[in-house]
């Protein structure tokens, strides 16, 4: 059970994910859950972000960092995502 005190909480479906080069990624497609003590998720949801840069085109491992902020401008904890982009393995 996530509880809030006071900021926000965020969490992933996974930390890691593997995807094919050329293959289809949305990041919100990794929040399981947020909460707050008073937002709802609603309002979460809309203010959530994600920092990092990553590339469906160009095999590598790109960490993707999610957060979200709630309507006091408190920010949740930072969530982790190892985003991996092909095999890694030479063709």
């Amino acid at each position: 059970v996530m509880e809030s005190d006071g900021d926000p909480v965020i969490k992933l479906v996974t930390h890691y994910e593997t995807i094919e080069v050329g293959g289809y990624f949305y990041s919100m497609d990794y929040v399981d859950d947020m909460v707050d003590d008073y937002d709802d998720e609603d309002y979460l949801y809309a203010n959530t972000y994600m920092d990092g840069y990553y590339d469906v085109d160009e095999e590598g491992e790109y960490e993707l960092t999610f957060y979200c902020v709630d309507s006091d401008g408190n920010i949740s904890n930072k969530a982790i995502l190892i985003l991996t982009v092909g095999d890694g393995e030479d063709e």
